[in-house]
């Protein structure tokens, strides 16, 4: 995981009760585990070619920024990307996070657990504080590159 200081804001709607009949126990709830799914380069790696630069790849692929590439890609050097580097190149899209005081980006390896775990100072509430601060966060599908809140306000 890797830190960034920036901003987020909660929203998490409840069902009726008949609507949940038959499901997994609620976030908090006695019983309730969040997935052990752990974060990923989930696209197709890009190889690189001859002739590729980083900003020819960041307009191929439509990532965010150059930065973007080169923070999920950290042996990539854009001065003069070798040629058959694999490369990460997820695109995916960010849920906005408002009201947040310090953000991590996710990881190979990451999970919502591990998060939990190694923000338990900020995440009191472990799962649901987590959820509260990310309202478009879904533990089965962790990206590397995707930023994270782990202390809103």
């Amino acid at each position: 995981m890797r830190e960034l200081l920036l901003e987020s804001s909660p929203s998490s709607p409840s069902l009726p009760q008949e609507c949940t009949a038959g499901l997994a126990p609620p976030p908090g709830s006695p019983g309730f585990q969040p997935a052990p799914i752990t974060a990923y380069c989930g696209a197709p790696p890009r190889i690189i070619a001859s002739g590729d630069t980083c900003a020819s790849i960041v307009k191929l692929f439509a990532l965010p920024s150059v930065d973007f590439l080169q923070r999920i890609n950290p042996t990539l050097n854009c001065s003069s990307p070798k040629v058959g580097l694999s490369l990460c190149v997820n695109k995916f899209s960010q849920w906005a996070i408002p009201n947040c005081r310090r953000f991590i980006t996710l990881w190979d390896g990451d999970s919502c657990q591990s998060v939990i775990s190694a923000n338990a100072a900020t995440l009191l509430y472990g799962y649901d504080d987590l959820m509260y601060c990310n309202g478009g966060l879904n533990c089965n599908y962790l990206l590397r590159g995707m930023v994270v809140c782990v202390s809103c306000v």
